[in-house]
């Protein structure tokens, strides 16, 4: 619980905009809005938070996927966040 913690905290205060790109794949999803978007040029996708999950996606993993593979990448985080496991 308190790394869970410590994750969501890091993220809302590092995340910046989601781009037009990512943002068009996460609403067709139904991830608008628990979405965050992180300035890091390691490729990660992760869920996290237990009691409102959100899905997390950073520039290093998005500058290397093509939109079909970034909506998989966000279909299967959506099952994390749909399940509640981070």
């Amino acid at each position: 619980t308190i790394a869970t913690t410590r994750v969501a905290r890091a993220t809302r205060t590092g995340a910046l905009p989601v781009p037009p790109r990512v943002a068009r794949a996460a609403d067709a999803l139904g991830l608008g809005g628990r979405l965050a978007y992180l300035a890091l040029p390691a490729p990660l996708a992760f869920c996290h938070g237990l009691a409102r999950p959100r899905v997390a996606v950073t520039d290093g993993l998005v500058d290397r996927l093509d939109d079909r593979e970034l909506v998989a990448v966000l279909a299967h985080e959506r099952e994390h966040l749909r399940r509640r496991d981070p």
